[in-house]
């Protein structure tokens, strides 16, 4: 049973809207939208609030890219295959938080927005695992994860459907897609002792037809005008209104370049507003590799937080951490990396002499970043912090 003294009562919050004019898949093709999951008007799910005490531990994660050919090593060897040598590790922690990479669904109906001869070559994937592994990712000590990327709606609407009711029904909290653009940028909060942390989650990388809208299914965008609007600019009036109630505020972007160990100018452009606009802490996806972590004054920022369940081709795509963050009311006050090594599919901490290589590559590839990671992973700000936990 996961913190059995550090339980957590999580709660929906309404964020600033944003809106959008590029409508889900189903509605591109102009066929009936399928019907929403019930949507809860209070919460998506219900939990303890435990005592107010120590700085809450948040440990933030990679991709969970449950797809191709480890689909087959979990049929043979169990839903919880993937998870088995870091569960431990995400439990320990008061919220644990991913990427989820894949569409949650029994539904073979690919999306039209992908060109299937770049993906029959290869050039675009497109992915669906069993709805089932959801309660793997909870086993796995999962309560968050964002789904604003460029492969939630790869089965349509339909598809992204039955992933949010898989999600739910195993108790974990979404952000950035939903049945229209109210759902698909309203934060998820979670609240540990007197701490709530809401979770915005928006893409930049956007196939067609896969952008939520006020009638149609899909994800919440970090760039573009569509139709008018200003889907940056709404991101960022979202930060800064959930940071004026008062809560501690992550971003999940979905964002750069496959396989570059170094964020681009949009990313750094982007994270610098949002930090500006309040973010406590920006967590990067979609490279498939680690990029430097660092501080922008009092944010903090995981360019990428590479793979973590997968079957990554090179060395540099199983490379892989844990981030764990401590956090008070305040915002985040400690950061520390914990190296990981993926193998067979499987996530483990590398720990001892095993673990300096990779240390001092996330040291170098942080400091191009302007950040400054220690022996024993402490990412070190500039300002005064709680010295992070074990």
């Amino acid at each position: 049973m996961k913190r059995p003294v550090r339980r957590r009562l999580t709660a929906l919050l309404v964020a600033a809207v944003f809106v959008v004019a590029i409508a889900g898949d189903d509605r591109a093709r102009g066929a009936p939208r399928p019907a929403s999951p019930p949507r809860r008007s209070v919460s998506r799910s219900q939990h303890t609030l435990r005592a107010a005490g120590p700085p809450a531990r948040i440990a933030a994660v990679g991709d969970l890219l449950l797809a191709g050919s480890l689909l087959a090593r979990i049929q043979r060897d169990g839903d919880d295959y993937p998870f088995r040598h870091i569960a431990e590790a995400l439990t320990a922690a008061d919220v644990a938080f991913a990427n989820l990479e894949v569409p949650l669904t029994s539904v073979d109906a690919p999306t039209s927005g992908k060109d299937p001869a770049s993906v029959r070559a290869g050039r675009d994937y497109v992915f669906r695992a069993p709805p089932r592994l959801a309660r793997a990712i909870r086993d796995a000590g999962f309560d968050v994860v964002s789904l604003a990327n460029n492969h939630a709606m790869d089965q349509g609407a339909t598809g992204l459907f039955e992933m949010i009711e898989s999600l739910r029904k195993e108790r974990i909290e979404f952000a950035g897609a939903g049945a229209d653009d109210l759902e698909a940028t309203r934060a998820a909060v979670t609240r540990v002792g007197d701490v709530a942390i809401a979770w915005l989650a928006a893409s930049e990388i956007l196939p067609r037809f896969s952008v939520a809208s006020p009638r149609g299914a899909g994800i919440a965008a970090s760039r573009g005008h569509h139709g008018g609007r200003d889907w940056r600019a709404a991101l960022l009036a979202s930060v800064r209104a959930l940071k004026a109630r008062g809560l501690v505020v992550f971003v999940s972007v979905h964002w750069g370049v496959e396989g570059a160990s170094t964020p681009n100018r949009a990313q750094t452009t982007l994270a610098r507003a949002l930090a500006m606009a309040g973010a406590d802490a920006i967590l990067g996806h979609h490279p498939h590799v680690l990029q430097g972590f660092t501080w922008i004054d009092r944010t903090f920022v995981a360019y990428s937080l590479g793979n973590f369940v997968a079957l990554p081709r090179g060395r540099l795509a199983r490379e892989s951490a844990i981030i764990d963050l401590q956090i008070e009311a305040t915002g985040v006050v400690g950061a520390r990396v914990r190296p990981v090594s993926i193998g067979a599919g499987q996530a483990r901490l590398l720990i001892g002499s095993e673990a300096d290589p990779l240390m001092t590559r996330i040291a170098s590839i942080s400091g191009v970043v302007g950040g400054a990671v220690a022996s024993d992973g402490e990412v070190k700000a500039r300002f005064a912090t709680r010295r992070p936990g074990p």
